[in-house]
């Protein structure tokens, strides 16, 4: 979260395309964040499979 929170501003980095796997397990991701989009804002800031409804991403992180 630190770090979708500090580089956030970049336009280059798509936070919802982000996924974790185990070094031995490398074929095997786990998505991080909401994929969910907004139009022209990005994507939704919370954690992948969240409560509630999605919030898109404020600009400047």
């Amino acid at each position: 979260m630190a770090l979708r929170d500090s580089l956030g501003h970049l336009a280059v980095v798509d936070f919802g395309e982000t996924t974790l796997s185990e070094e031995d397990a490398q074929f095997l991701r786990t998505r991080v964040f909401c994929d969910a989009r907004f139009g022209g804002v990005g994507r939704c800031r919370r954690p992948d499979a969240h409560d509630g409804p999605c919030r898109p991403a404020r600009h400047g992180g």
